[in-house]
């Protein structure tokens, strides 16, 4: 049971799939999900002070400057 749910993370998690040692991989996942909780108050807290269509601009923004 715990083994499948560690392959589900490893799936979900980019780069942890190559990770074979069990305390690595979930330093691996915490951090990611610590990155994405980050992100995530970083785009609420510009929602909040600027609006929306600001947050939307930036975000297009970065987009576009991530595939060049």
């Amino acid at each position: 049971m715990i083994n499948e749910r560690m392959k589900l993370l490893q799936e979900l998690v980019p780069g942890c799939n190559k990770i074979t040692r069990k305390a690595v991989m979930l330093d691996e996942i915490i951090n990611y999900v610590q990155s994405l909780q980050r992100h995530m108050e970083s785009y609420l807290l510009s929602y909040s002070l600027y609006g929306f269509s600001s947050v939307l601009r930036a975000t297009s923004s970065y987009k576009r400057s991530q595939c060049n």
